[in-house]
């Protein structure tokens, strides 16, 4: 097999789904492995990658994949033997190991001034929300902050999504008529490490295509869909939430961006805007939000779709083709219905991101 024909193997393809009543540790473990016998398989001794100057001995690619693998395997086995702390040191060795000797592997996103970004919240009666009601979750009430992919309880942060398809889906897709809806726009830098699949077209032997397979089997792990959502224990949030701390800990990175569980996409589509950002709170205070998120964001007002029809704002000017391609490139094609595509334009979601673009932010205010 060639190294090129690994990119088609449909084990890349996320996020994962593990059969119930099987132990996690067993079904990563088969993944992991899966993972490797993909590098065994090819018959080609080495390869060469746009970007990167020497070529790649399979070989040494399957050794240094095989330490990082028993990296993150020994990391779960310390977690799951009730040694959280000792967990959390073997994965930053486990990290920090792979930057040091690898730091062409490490991908960053850097989000500059005025990106937008979306955050809805369910409400049912139709007063709007306050700003500091939809950023992160107040330190006064951080016991409310329970489990999340990468969030410890206890722990505010702040996810965001790059569209409001995106948001709306990570909810399980609530009833247009019961949720409201914010824009963020950045104002300063955001550097993310980036978890997401790079478009790499046709031709994969590229370098950015390379740090994904590199550092996939971290990426998968944190991109396995949760087997019994009502347990309170949840092994799939285990790395996440590790990576998370990590971020946190390095000081010069301020978030994770990654992929949603919720949306399988089709191989060749690209992902376009159908990501999430996920900021961890740099402040530990006893009240109000973090200055430090707060003064990375403006926000504007909450809407919601039932405001919008009791108020002018609904029936906006017809909008010229310009700016519906613009909402439609945000994201691929729709398929909301089985087997039924349709640009975003179209959708009521697409309609109330081109209002929310229009709208004006202003300062979101810590306490």
């Amino acid at each position: 097999m060639k190294f090129q024909e690994i990119f088609d193997s449909p084990l890349l393809r996320l996020p994962k789904s593990f059969a119930p009543g099987k132990s996690f540790r067993a079904s990563i473990d088969v993944m992991f492995d899966a993972y490797i016998a993909l590098f065994e398989q090819v018959t080609e001794g080495s390869v060469k990658f746009e970007g990167i100057k020497e070529n790649r001995s399979v070989q040494s690619i399957i050794t240094v994949q095989k330490k990082f693998i028993e990296g993150l395997r020994q990391t779960l086995e310390y977690y799951f033997d009730g040694q959280p702390a000792k967990a959390y040191d073997h994965f930053q060795v486990t990290m920090n190991s792979r930057v040091r000797s690898f730091k062409t592997l490490e991908t960053i996103r850097e989000f500059g001034k005025r990106e937008s970004f979306y955050r809805i919240r369910i409400k049912e009666d139709n007063f709007a929300l306050k700003a500091r009601e939809m950023f992160h979750i107040p330190f006064e009430f951080r016991g409310r902050v329970s489990t999340q992919r990468y969030s410890i309880p206890g722990f505010p942060s702040l996810y965001l999504g790059k569209s409001l398809y995106v948001t709306w889906e990570e909810l399980k897709r609530p009833n247009l008529d019961r949720f409201q809806a914010v824009r963020l726009e950045s104002t300063d830098n955001i550097k993310c490490l980036d978890l997401t699949k790079p478009n790499w077209g046709n031709n994969p032997m590229k370098l950015s295509a390379y740090r994904y397979l590199m550092i996939w089997p971290l990426i998968a792990a944190c991109s396995i869909k949760v087997t019994q959502p009502a347990d309170s224990f949840k092994p799939e949030y285990v790395l996440p939430q590790l990576l998370l701390q990590w971020v946190r800990n390095r000081g010069d990175i301020d978030g994770i961006l990654y992929a949603s569980t919720n949306i399988s996409l089709k191989p060749k589509k690209p992902l376009k805007n159908l990501f999430n950002v996920v900021l961890p709170v740099k402040d530990n205070k006893d009240q109000g939000l973090c200055n430090v998120l707060c003064s990375k964001f403006r926000m504007t007002a909450s809407v919601s779709r039932q405001l919008l029809n009791a108020s002018s704002t609904a029936h906006t000017r017809p909008r010229t083709e310009a700016e519906l391609s613009r909402i439609d490139e945000k994201i691929p094609p729709l398929e909301i219905i089985r087997g039924h595509e349709s640009h975003y334009r179209n959708s009521e979601l697409g309609k109330l991101e081109m209002i929310l673009d229009e709208m004006t932010t202003t300062a979101i205010t810590p306490e």
